[in-house]
């Protein structure tokens, strides 16, 4: 991360500024006060900004993204790259469409195998993995041990998974 901040006006927003470090600040009373982000039902840090007497939610990563990003046509959603949500330095935020998101997304809450696309089928008593390798098409192969479906998961995800 640089250990220069950068802090630049908010378009659209007067009397607010983004910084590459992710803070939103205020200079509404004339100096600069950084908000306080909070967290959002799934995770992401939100700021309420204020215009022509209503309150608008917005999250940070995004206001980052939009104003110091430049926007990758055909990439419509912004990604941590570290998949940790409330990151919103500029370094950890990138444009990808909807297949490259989901390809970054982190382990479900359920995951006992601690890979993604690797879990326990009780019904078969064998470990299964699985991929997504394009709209509706997904690959599956069951396994007797954990070892060989991670090992066949990440192959697929060499073959398939290129961002």
């Amino acid at each position: 991360m640089s250990d220069v901040e950068y802090i630049i006006e908010l378009p659209d927003w007067p009397d607010y500024l983004i910084s590459t470090f992710g803070y939103v600040y205020s200079e509404k009373t004339g100096e600069l006060v950084k908000l306080k982000g909070r967290k959002n039902k799934k995770g992401y840090l939100c700021v309420g900004l204020w215009k022509d007497g209503k309150q608008y939610p917005k999250r940070i990563h995004r206001l980052v993204a939009e104003t110091l990003i430049k926007k990758v046509k055909g990439k419509e959603c912004i990604d941590h790259i570290n998949q940790i949500k409330t990151d919103n330095t500029v370094e950890n935020l990138r444009w990808v469409n909807k297949r490259e998101n989901s390809i970054n997304k982190g382990l479900q809450n359920n995951n006992k195998s601690g890979v993604k696309g690797v879990s326990y089928d009780n019904y078969y008593n064998k470990w299964v993995a699985e991929i997504n390798i394009s709209k509706g098409k997904r690959k599956r192969k069951y396994f007797k041990y954990k070892e060989d479906a991670i090992k066949w998961r990440e192959d697929m995800e060499t073959k398939y998974y290129v961002i």
